[in-house]
């Protein structure tokens, strides 16, 4: 909790998303400069159409809060109903709460909050003519749907959201780098790191990269580290107790 103490941490994360974080900085005596590297958007898209049985779907995975909200968006407009039939699995704590505010029951959470610990669930590995729904954003890894296709179940994506590249006034990022106000960096998608190098400018890439890395898995820091950053902390929770 000392090494925090005082630091200037910059918080990429979202706006909107990004002050339960702030208060975990503040916490440990450091303080957040909240700068969001990613805007989360909705994705439009005809759920009526697309899910118009969900009783036919013997499970259901989400891989974000963010998946939860905007789907539970979509089906309050479309009038269907959430059944409780399906065996339902969040990647995390923090999407599993969303899920059980909407009124969903949470099957079982890993312990790892990454695909690869979905794919460790015991519920999972046997999935074989099961038809499962996978609620998720564009892009990004397709780990989880190869994977059970591969142990045979059908599997239905759906993009609720997408990420994009914040509109933002550069002098901001100026003088954060040239002022050197900032000792750490939290990071929480790979296209999160993108983006930062790109809003910053490669002026600034020296500098971003002497810069102390918060991130939440080793997937996250192998990413880190092939942008260039040397001094990675990883944090599974994001939480900077140490």
């Amino acid at each position: 909790m000392q090494r925090w103490k005082g630091l200037r941490i910059l918080n990429t994360r979202p706006a909107g998303q990004n002050k339960k974080l702030s208060e975990a900085i503040r916490e440990v005596g450091a303080v957040s400069i909240e700068c969001p590297a990613l805007v989360i958007e909705p994705v439009q898209y005809d759920v009526v159409a697309q899910l118009n049985d969900l009783s036919l779907f013997d499970k259901a995975i989400f891989i974000s809060a963010n998946a939860v909200t905007y789907f539970f968006d979509n089906l309050q407009a479309g009038h269907l109903n959430w059944p409780t039939s399906i065996q339902v699995f969040a990647i995390g704590s923090a999407t599993a709460r969303t899920l059980e505010s909407r009124g969903a029951r949470v099957d079982e959470v890993p312990l790892l909050a990454t695909s690869e610990g979905l794919l460790d669930l015991k519920p999972i590995k046997k999935v074989s003519q099961q038809r499962i729904l996978l609620v998720k954003g564009e892009g990004g890894r397709d780990i989880l749907a190869t994977t059970l296709k591969q142990r045979g179940a059908t599997v239905v994506s759906i993009a609720v959201y997408r990420r994009v590249l914040p509109i933002l006034q550069q002098d901001n990022f100026q003088s954060l780098w040239r002022k050197d106000a900032v000792d750490a960096i939290v990071l929480t998608s790979e296209e999160a790191m993108h983006n930062l190098f790109f809003l910053f400018g490669e002026a600034a890439h020296a500098w971003l990269r002497s810069k102390i890395c918060i991130v939440k898995s080793e997937r996250l820091a192998a990413a880190a580290a092939s942008f260039g950053f040397t001094s990675i902390v990883v944090s599974p929770t994001l939480n900077l107790n140490l």
